[in-house]
C-alpha cells in the first residue's frame, strides 16, 4: 500500500533523493516529512511503479521476474526503515526493551502495512503508565488504522 512505503523515503536518504531526482529533476531540500502531501503522493506512486509494482501484462504469468528480483533489496531496506520507525516512535512513550520480540515485529509489520502515521498516532493515545500490550495499543488504533486479521494472523 502506498503509504505502507513511507519508512523508506523517511529513514533511507539515498532512496528518497534518487527517487526526487528521477520524479522532480532536482535533488530534494526538504526532508520526505516535510513534502505536500501531494508531493509525497506522487514520490510513493513513482517508486511503487518503476521499483516495486511487477505487474507485466506481456511477461510469463504477468510477473516481470527482473523487476521482482530488484525490488528484494528495496523491500529489505523498508522493513529496516519500518523497524527504525518503530523503535523511535515506541521510544518516546515506552522502553522498547518492555516489548516483546513479537510486539516489535507486530509493530514492524503494521507499520509496513498501513504507514507510521497509524503507528504514531497509536502509540501517542496510550497511557504509559498502564504498560505497552498489542491489545492495548490495538485499540487505540483509529478505523484507518485497524490490526487487521491478516496482520493478527501472521503474528499469532
Amino acid at each position: 500500500m502506498s503509504p505502507g512505503i513511507e519508512p523508506l523515503f523517511i529513514w533511507n536518504d539515498d532512496v528518497y533523493q534518487n527517487t526526487c531526482r528521477e520524479v522532480f529533476s532536482k535533488s530534494c531540500t526538504q526532508p520526505y516529512s516535510a513534502l505536500s502531501s501531494n508531493d509525497q503522493q506522487v514520490i510513493r506512486g513513482f517508486f511503487i511503479s518503476h521499483y516495486i509494482d511487477a505487474y507485466c501484462d506481456k511477461c510469463l504469468n504477468r510477473i516481470d521476474l527482473d523487476k521482482t528480483k530488484r525490488s528484494i533489496d528495496y523491500f529489505a531496506k523498508l522493513i529496516v526503515a519500518d523497524c527504525h520507525q518503530v523503535v523511535s516512535d515506541i521510544n518516546e512513550l515506552f522502553s522498547i526493551q518492555t516489548l516483546s520480540y513479537e510486539d516489535v515485529w507486530r509493530l514492524t509489520l503494521l507499520n509496513y502495512a498501513v504507514g507510521p502515521t497509524c503507528i504514531t498516532r497509536g502509540i501517542k493515545q496510550m497511557d504509559a503508565l498502564k504498560g505497552f500490550s498489542w491489545e492495548y495499543f490495538t485499540e487505540k488504533l483509529g478505523s484507518n488504522c485497524s490490526a487487521d486479521t491478516y496482520l493478527n494472523n501472521i503474528t499469532r
